[in-house]
């Protein structure tokens, strides 16, 4: 899929200066353990904080969450959002044109109530909605300076087909299912290049009579809730 769909790795680092940038490592190693919640904010006891399995990297949804949960885990963070689809019931949903002519493209096969985003609106930045490749890599390129503008890292979900092309702007990669759909050769040139890639499956996969579940109970893209370690 080459919809702009990204994730922004939250560092600890206040907004980073100019010269910060140029020794920018917010990103995470090769290697890196983690753990992807993503159908509901993250409870801990504030008393005693700790996650179970004890990951180094939480990825949660940027928006169903609370800093202050992760400054007192000491955990670094994946905060995920959807940045070329509109998702109805977020919190910038009114930001939108939902209007015929608007901002909104198609609903996405699939997943009800997500809609591609015109990235060249005044709202979210105008192309009519006739997306290419170019425009994914254009956005993705655009993400990734704003990422670093704040010192933090960014990293792009699926979009297996335009990998090579924001390779060297993205700082770690995560895909769904890429097994499932014989996708896994794509996201070789991520790990060629020493950066994390990271993949999570909701299917259900059954050997031998043995069932293990691996499985998301939230809606739409909320919905991946357990992963791999980043190879």
């Amino acid at each position: 899929m080459d919809l702009c769909t990204a994730f922004s790795f939250a560092a600890s680092s206040p907004a980073a200066s100019a010269a910060a940038l140029a020794t920018f490592n917010a990103a995470p190693a090769a290697g890196t353990t983690w753990q992807i919640l993503l159908d509901g904010p993250l409870a801990i006891d504030p008393q005693a904080p700790a996650v179970t399995p004890d990951v180094e990297v939480l990825d949660v949804d940027l928006f169903a969450n609370q800093a202050s949960t992760f400054a007192a885990l000491g955990k670094r963070v994946v905060c995920y959002f959807s940045a070329g689809s509109y998702e109805d019931g977020r919190t910038d949903s009114g930001d939108f044109d939902a209007g015929e002519g608007g901002d909104l493209g198609r609903e996405l096969e699939g997943w009800p109530g997500e809609y591609w985003l015109d990235t060249n609106s005044e709202t979210t930045n105008r192309n009519g909605l006739g997306l290419t490749a170019a425009d994914s890599i254009d956005c993705i390129s655009f993400l990734a300076f704003e990422a670093r503008r704040r010192g933090l890292a960014m990293g792009l979900k699926n979009g297996g087909s335009i990998i090579k092309n924001v390779l060297p702007v993205i700082d770690f990669s995560v895909n769904e299912e890429c097994a499932a759909y014989s996708e896994c050769d794509l996201y070789k040139a991520v790990t060629d290049a020493s950066k994390p890639c990271s993949t999570s499956s909701t299917r259900t996969w059954r050997k031998r009579g043995c069932k293990t579940r691996m499985r998301g109970d939230g809606p739409a893209r909320r919905r991946a809730r357990a992963g791999s370690a980043p190879s």
